[in-house]
């Protein structure tokens, strides 16, 4: 900062001197003239996301010794250096003390002081694991030792951050290829330690030093290396040093806890006397890859990514499906890093998510293609569902990157399957269904989730628990939970405050009454989880947090933070992958049986209040890029951007550039969002996805229920007829022709003929184009093999409107589906633009 020294900031702060600047901030040393102590001032450049403040004020409720307290978050009032007023910003404890690579670390007692670096360390970790965060940064200049001797975590900045960041040579090879996730920062407590014990990182760029590429350096830490020897430690210690830096996260340490409770195990000989730290009684579930059976299934759909090829996963949802499919295509993902960071060869997006948001990313239209469109409607009334889902198909397997598909619970699941078994391409795509679909499924690969038996319950029981349970104790949780290990994880969970969990009867506890368990969970949860539950629940049951959050906000009945959300999934009452947070079913109906339909109905408005448009998806759809830091060829500290064409390096003073190499995931969300995770592209039907929940709870006026028709338009289109008449029938009331048309055509579509011919007569008579409610009629008596009746319909059309292209489109369609083709080719070939219909129709004749 230009004449940074004693600069006074909002009267009561003097700057002493700039300690950090980089992409994840500004840190400032500066003097509290209140207290007369001295702080750490960091402000963090505004990204856009609406979290950031929440996340910053999350940051300060931690409390544990080997964090730095945190005393105020705000926005600055003023310009900092080169950040503009109104950029977040906290405050907080300066630790007087040297970085611990700064230090010696020889002598006698060298064991007992990594020992307690590493439980100082690991108890920080746990902290901010807890509140649903990672650090992302756990290297020598982020560790430091304060006068005391304890370690200190500092730099919470990059917690809220999303996406690949660090320091590079103390980077998990899962964050390289953006992923960072809780294990991710054992890794880099362990290469911090293998730092201080051998005097140099874990792995080098190359011989060359400070000169070598980058690259070289990430391709390093993404294909792995002989684990370090650390023969100056005692052999369990350097055990658990060795594992902690495994390349493969389901090869460390499960958690943070984990490794505390092993430290305590190595007290007696490395530090005697030392107390032990206390425990919850319920600790972390295992990775998916350590439940009974899920390794095989991980490693079987691992080999269906590699050979480029089409994998369906079934279970249910409690099943962890999606969890094993996470697994491989992290494992394939590190694969496909190291190839890129070694060829350089470009860099492709990793996309996921439901059938709605990978069309949205992979730019399927929803409309037919074609030149026929009234063939096209009458061979498919769902308005081309099958045929958008065709080429969704056809979409993600001409990809080069994994494309995940959640198909759970989506109706178009069979038919999803069918269309990625026809779709031809090099493009490893997985599908995640309830069951296995009916049907040809050539060139598929289908793998069931495990269902856990009485011995697996025991062993994920166990492994939460710290002790094996008695049989019929394991017995009775897996019947009650179905032997699905994810219920079995949030029953061991619910149990967490019973002082004898083996005294637990499980035959009150089943799966009927899970929704019930819930809302006792609920209840028992602190005000802001209950009403960020809701404010799921009011979404669907899915929704990114920044909206979730927003929408509480704008209820005004009581605001959350992100504190609340860490809370309710603390409870295993939610799941968040990256910047979505989810309940299950059965959660959902907890949440809105505790919140009452009132509240649920309130808080759908003020999601619809605080909706993006698809103006707003598309101006907020900038990637910004994420960050590492590293060395300049002048050996200055830098911070390396992980994007989508590059990496660029910036030091202190200039930008240089280093060796391009192509970013390890260049997957953009608007608004920000995590590599992985489904993106929200610009368009209708993102909104049609967003939408809907709300539409479906909330009163309707004029302006929703024309919403609700939109929405059910674009649902219709994509195959959901079933949701796109039940929110078109919340309309009718309102918008009774409009709303009756989509009924009728929705109707048609779920194989309720006679409802359609009802919606299209009531729709006429509210106001409806008479050609356009007719016709629908003509099409559903056809569909339901009432042949003459439809021909009739359709000859009164025709010969009212005997240039209407879809009156004549139909009609002949019908009368070729009766065997009649010089009639067909005759009114073909009259209506002119039907030139596909009038060859067919030639042809036949």
């Amino acid at each position: 900062m230009r004449d940074a020294a004693d600069r006074p900031i909002w009267g009561r702060l003097r700057v002493i001197e700039l300690v950090g600047r980089g992409s994840s901030g500004r840190v400032l040393k500066v003097l509290d003239g209140e207290t007369g102590e001295p702080r750490a001032l960091k402000v963090v450049p505004e990204s856009g996301a609406a979290m950031l403040l929440d996340e910053l004020e999350q940051l300060a409720r931690l409390r544990h010794p080997s964090l730095p307290r945190v005393f105020e978050v705000g926005r600055s009032a003023e310009p900092i250096d080169d950040l503009p007023p109104g950029s977040p910003f906290f405050l907080a404890e300066w630790i007087a003390g040297g970085r611990c690579d700064a230090r010696s670390w020889e002598g006698a007692d060298r064991a007992a002081r990594i020992w307690a670096l590493i439980g100082d360390v690991a108890g920080a970790l746990a902290t901010i694991h807890a509140a649903g965060l990672v650090h992302g940064d756990v290297a020598p200049q982020n560790v430091l030792i304060a006068e005391d001797g304890r370690a200190v975590l500092v730099d919470l900045g990059l917690a809220a951050a999303a996406g690949a960041r660090g320091t590079p040579a103390y980077m998990a090879p899962e964050a390289v290829a953006g992923d960072v996730e809780p294990r991710s920062d054992l890794y880099g407590l362990g290469a911090t330690v293998v730092r201080l014990v051998t005097g140099r990182p874990l792995f080098d760029a190359a011989p060359g030093g400070s000169d070598a590429r980058l690259g070289e350096l990430l391709q390093r830490i993404v294909t792995g290396g002989p684990p370090p020897g650390l023969d100056e430690l005692p052999r369990p210690l350097a055990d658990l040093v060795r594992r902690m830096v495994a390349r493969d996260a389901d090869d460390r340490p499960r958690s943070a806890i984990a490794v505390l409770d092993e430290l305590d195990q190595l007290a007696a000989a490395i530090a005697p006397g030392s107390p032990r730290r206390a425990r919850p009684r319920v600790g972390a579930a295992p990775a998916p890859v350590a439940w009974p059976g899920a390794a095989a299934v991980i490693d079987a759909i691992g080999r269906g990514l590699a050979a480029g090829g089409v994998s369906v996963v079934t279970g249910p949802a409690a099943s962890g499906a999606r969890e094993l499919v996470d697994g491989a295509v992290r494992r394939h993902q590190l694969a496909q890093v190291a190839g890129r960071l070694a060829d350089a060869g470009p860099a492709a997006p990793r996309i996921a998510g439901t059938l709605d948001e990978v069309g949205a990313a992979l730019g399927a239209p929803a409309a037919r293609q074609g030149a026929d469109p009234a063939a096209d409607l009458a061979a498919d009334p769902a308005g081309g569902a099958r045929g958008w889902i065709e080429r969704v198909a056809r979409a993600a397997r001409r990809r080069g990157a994994p494309v995940v598909i959640d198909a759970g619970g989506d109706p178009r699941a069979a038919d999803l399957v069918g269309a990625l078994a026809r779709a031809d391409g090099p493009g490893p795509v997985v599908a995640i269904v309830d069951r296995a679909p009916p049907g040809d499924r050539t060139g598929v690969a289908l793998h069931a989730a495990p269902v856990l038996d009485d011995d697996g319950t025991a062993a994920l029981a166990a492994a939460m628990l710290g002790a094996a349970p008695p049989r019929a104790w394991a017995r009775a949780l897996r019947v009650a939970s179905g032997g699905l290990p994810l219920l079995v994880i949030e029953l061991v969970r619910s149990i967490a405050g019973e002082p004898q969990p083996f005294a637990v009867d499980w035959s009150v506890r089943t799966t009927a009454g899970l929704a019930e368990l819930r809302a006792r969970q609920l209840r028992a949860a602190p005000a802001g989880a209950r009403r960020v539950a809701a404010a799921i629940a009011a979404w669907g049951g899915r929704v990114r947090i920044d909206r979730a959050l927003a929408t509480l906000r704008a209820d005004g009945k009581g605001a959350a933070a992100l504190a609340d959300v860490a809370e309710l999934e603390r409870a295993g009452l939610a799941h968040r992958r990256g910047d979505t947070i989810a309940i299950d079913r059965a959660t959902a109906d907890a949440a809105e049986a505790v919140a009452g339909g009132e509240a649920i109905a309130r808080l759908a408005v003020a999601g619809l209040d605080t909706a993006p448009t698809a103006t707003d998806e598309r101006a907020g759809s900038a990637y910004a890029g994420t960050f590492a830091r590293g060395t300049s060829p002048r050996g200055e500290e830098a911070v390396v951007r992980l994007g989508a064409v590059g990496l660029g390096v910036r030091d202190g003073r200039a930008p240089t550039v280093a060796t391009a190499v192509p970013g390890p995931t260049a997957h953009v969300r608007p608004g920000g969002g995590s590599p992985g995770d489904a993106i929200d592209g610009g368009g209708p039907e993102v909104d049609a996805a967003l939408l809907a929940p709300l539409l479906e709870r909330a009163p309707l006026d004029g302006a929703r229920a024309a919403r609700a028709c939109d929405v059910a338009e674009h649902l219709l289109a994509r195959g959901r007829a079933d949701r796109a008449l039940g929110l078109a029938g919340r309309a009718i009331a309102i918008a009774p022709a409009r709303a009756g048309l989509i009924c009728a055509r929705a109707a048609s579509a779920a194989g309720a003929y006679r409802d359609a011919a009802a919606h299209a007569r009531a729709a006429e008579a509210a106001g409806a184009d008479p050609v356009a409610a007719r016709l629908i009629g003509a099409r559903a008596a056809q569909r339901a093999g009432e042949l003459d009746a439809a021909e009739a319909a359709l000859a009164a059309l025709h010969a009212a409107h005997p240039g209407h292209p879809d009156v004549a489109g139909s009609y002949a369609r019908l009368l070729v589906s009766r065997s009649r083709y010089r009639e067909a080719r005759a009114i073909a070939t009259a209506a002119g633009p039907l030139s596909g219909l009038s060859a067919e129709a030639a042809g036949l004749a």
